[in-house]
């Protein structure tokens, strides 16, 4: 039993640990290229992680829901990926867009 229970708690502790987007970046949409033909183009987004993550997928995860959080700030809805570059700091950009409705 004990043994159970242990393995239980170390994959709620690993589950809990997983990156997940903010309120903040939830706003905005991921879209793709043919989606935003009638929003306007905002600018430029960029977003890395830092500090120290289990592993490359939550740390390239931490660096969307950064760029995704700025989107949020500069009041975009929409959020086209352009680049994503794994290695010690992920990093990605994209282009934000307000879209209407």
């Amino acid at each position: 039993m004990p043994r159970r229970l242990g393995a239980t708690l170390l994959i709620m502790l690993l589950a809990g640990c997983a990156t997940q987007y903010s309120p903040q970046a939830q706003k905005v949409r991921e879209a793709h290229e043919n989606e935003v033909g009638d929003c306007e183009r905002i600018g430029e987004i960029y977003g890395s992680a830092s500090g120290f993550h289990w592993s490359q997928g939550e740390a390239m995860q931490s660096a969307r829901n950064q760029a995704l959080e700025r989107a949020h700030e500069r009041n975009a809805t929409h959020l086209v990926w352009r680049h994503a570059e794994d290695g010690i700091t992920p990093e990605v950009r994209g282009i934000a867009y307000r879209c209407p409705g």
